[in-house]
């Protein structure tokens, strides 16, 4: 190890996951093979967007469902946060023009991921049930809408929309 140089674990451990999580969306966008032999051992991520036992629903009786109706709250807006990266990310992959591209990057960081990293914080604070020590987390629903439109005016609607609930959701918290 360099001197000066400080290894921080868990920094490193979200470092890792950080890029792993990077190649996988190249890999689904480009085709590009980058891993071919991960095997998740628990569930990662949740499609929620047909269940019956969404992960966010206050009359849940599913013990993993956030059911406190602050943290719920919070979490709603974490999951319009999620869907609007979701949209910036495919934008930003479908774009172009390099210096809409730088754009839509900085968007991505400032607009979605960093209120995402507070609001991690934020919910894993929070209760994720009430009268229970269990702590929430970012829930991470995918939403209705994965794929955005083919046209480049109903792409930023979309992305619009998003960005306005995100706003009325936060007037809420």
């Amino acid at each position: 190890m360099a001197a000066g140089h400080q290894h921080s674990g868990r920094r490193d451990v979200d470092a890792v996951a950080g890029r792993f999580a990077l190649r996988a969306i190249l890999a689904g966008i480009s085709g590009r093979q980058w891993a071919t032999s991960f095997s998740a051992g628990r569930r990662l991520v949740a499609d929620t967007r047909n269940s019956t036992n969404p992960i966010v629903d206050v009359d849940s009786s599913d013990p993993n469902a956030i059911t406190e109706p602050m943290t719920a709250k919070w979490a709603r807006l974490a999951d319009q946060r999620y869907a609007l990266l979701l949209a910036l990310l495919q934008q930003f992959f479908t774009t172009e023009e390099s210096q809409k591209r730088l754009g839509i990057q900085q968007w991505c960081f400032s607009g979605a991921m960093y209120p995402l990293a507070i609001l991690s914080e934020k919910l894993t604070g929070l209760n994720r049930r009430p009268g229970v020590m269990l702590k929430a987390a970012l829930p991470f629903t995918l939403p209705e809408v994965i794929n955005l439109p083919p046209d480049a005016e109903s792409r930023l609607a979309l992305i619009l929309r998003r960005l306005q609930r995100t706003q009325k959701l936060s007037m809420n918290c």
